[in-house]
């Protein structure tokens, strides 16, 4: 019977942890300067540890405590096992210094004080900071799944914008610039059918121009040139219509707007491979006819 009260489990408020164990002399009062010892111990038996994985890791910005030192002494036992005499004892001044802080932690029950006040400290204060953190950074992952899903739709709006003046401008967009210039090649054609129709306004204009000498008494002679001059040959150059005679040759504008094409795409690769980029020249980008 008595044993079986003994394996009650007991209620303790968290902030009266460390006084139960104390008032019930499972730890002595001191329990504070024993533990400030311990830690002086601790730095000076840190500074000559075996290169082992799972000891750096116990190292590495932690707070050690008395669960971290057993660990330490457990691994030791492996590292250190050479240094064992035939009485069983280690020789090995690594495993001294941790068994002597073992021994300093268990010393008054100081490891149990500790234990409570850090436990304490984690349910009081570090639990609900973390707690904290991991609520403004739900929220922060949720404003960011948000802001993509909002430039997603965006970029899909702008792909359909964008895929909508090209079909208006009669081209795919892959190559913006080459299928303009590709586009250049039916100018001609297409200036010389305009050309043609300009023959049947011809005898409208010839009325107008007499209506405007009939109101304006003779004024105004010379309007509408370049219309009635179109209107009688056609597409012509400008050279042609302001001298009035043919040149001698003439220069389609595609043939240097292709050849600077692919000098840009040559350019722009070579830039690609320096690992630069090159926007061009404004002025070059123009088209000069």
């Amino acid at each position: 019977m008595d044993e079986e009260v003994e394996e009650l489990p007991i209620d303790i408020h968290l902030n009266k942890l460390v006084h139960f164990i104390v008032s019930r002399q499972h730890a002595k009062k001191d329990w504070a300067e024993t533990t400030r010892v311990v830690r002086e111990q601790i730095n000076a038996a840190i500074q000559d540890m075996p290169e082992h994985p799972e000891i750096l890791k116990l190292l590495s910005g932690t707070y050690i405590n008395y669960f971290h030192c057993l660990k330490i002494v457990k691994i030791l036992k492996q590292t250190e096992a050479d240094s064992k005499n035939i009485l069983g004892w280690y020789t090995s001044q690594r495993m001294k210094d941790w068994q002597a802080v073992v021994k300093q932690y268990e010393k008054g029950g100081a490891y149990l004080a500790e234990s409570g006040h850090l436990l304490h400290q984690y349910i009081a204060h570090e639990i609900p900071g973390i707690q904290g953190q991991l609520s403004r950074c739900t929220q922060i992952q949720q404003e960011c799944d948000k802001r993509e899903a909002d430039l997603h739709k965006m970029a899909q709006n702008s792909q359909k914008a964008y895929q909508r003046q090209c079909k208006q401008l009669g081209i795919e967009g892959i190559d913006v610039r080459r299928e303009l210039i590709d586009q250049l090649k039916e100018l001609p054609a297409e200036l010389k059918r305009i050309g043609q129709t300009f023959s049947e306004v011809s005898s409208a204009a010839k009325f107008y121009l007499s209506f405007v000498a009939f109101t304006c008494d003779g004024k105004y002679q010379d309007s509408l040139t370049m219309l009635l001059y179109i209107a009688e040959h056609g597409d012509v150059t400008t050279y042609q219509y302001l001298h009035g005679e043919e040149p001698l040759s003439i220069e389609s504008p595609l043939d240097s707007l292709l050849s600077s094409t692919q000098q840009s795409k040559g350019d722009a690769l070579g830039d690609a491979d320096a690992g630069g980029i090159d926007f061009g020249d404004a002025d070059a980008g123009g088209i000069d006819f």
